[in-house]
């Protein structure tokens, strides 16, 4: 499976930009090939893009790599006059908001906390996937018994 593969898994709109491998992390960089974002707030489509920003988020390893997906996010001005938001962040359906992992990274901090202590669980995942600490790693378990997404 290759890695346009792999990106395309979590998202078909995401496209790779870039990709760039240093020390035992893989940076892939990305971007959403999308014209049109809902407002977060009040459902509205707009096409109008005010501002971008960086997103960087942990993802499962490829090989023995790390994975970095560093995705451009586009800031949308709403055009509803009656929003009380002006401006909404393009939502990315494989990673809740502010999150720095994405979705399924977190369901495999998940299942191996749920087998490990949380300390193991951390000792685990940092050798292969990502640098966490044990304290996510109960976040993360406790963020999915109360149903939250992680």
């Amino acid at each position: 499976m290759e890695i346009n593969e792999i990106v395309a898994e979590l998202d078909e709109k995401l496209q790779i930009t870039k990709k760039e491998i240093r020390e035992k992390m893989l940076n892939i960089y990305c971007d959403r090939a999308c014209e049109i974002s809902n407002c977060s707030y009040c459902g509205r489509a707009s096409s109008k893009v005010h501002s971008r920003y960086i997103r960087e988020l942990a993802d499962l390893p490829i090989s023995q790599y790390k994975v970095k997906l560093i995705v451009e996010v586009k800031k949308y001005i709403c055009e509803n006059a009656d929003c009380k938001h002006k401006r909404f962040a393009e939502s990315l359906p494989f990673a809740s908001e502010r999150a720095k992992r994405t979705s399924r990274l977190d369901e495999y901090i998940m299942e191996i906390g749920m087998k490990n202590s949380s300390v193991e669980a951390a000792k685990i995942i940092r050798k292969t996937h990502a640098d966490i600490s044990n304290q996510t790693v109960l976040r993360v378990i406790k963020k999915s018994k109360t149903g939250n997404k992680v």
